[in-house]
């Protein structure tokens, strides 16, 4: 079911990249953002009803940690 929202994430990766200074970052954290909430949907079997998926101050640091270590995707 999330196959394609991934998909699409991992072909819109790229435009992180495509930036300089600040917004480099901004678009980093989203997309990792982005993603933990992806996750998260899918480990509550995409149940919003239950519980809202939200990111919080403990995703900080996974955050951060992604974002300073980001490393441009492989091209084949």
């Amino acid at each position: 079911m999330s196959a394609r929202t991934r998909r699409l994430f991992d072909e819109g990766r790229g435009v992180c990249d495509g930036l300089e200074g600040r917004l480099r970052y901004e678009l980093r954290f989203t997309w990792l953002g982005g993603m933990r909430i992806l996750d998260r949907l899918e480990q509550a079997g995409f149940d919003v009803f239950a519980a809202r998926p939200a990111l919080g101050a403990a995703d900080i640091p996974a955050l951060v940690w992604g974002a300073v270590s980001w490393d441009r995707p492989k091209t084949a």
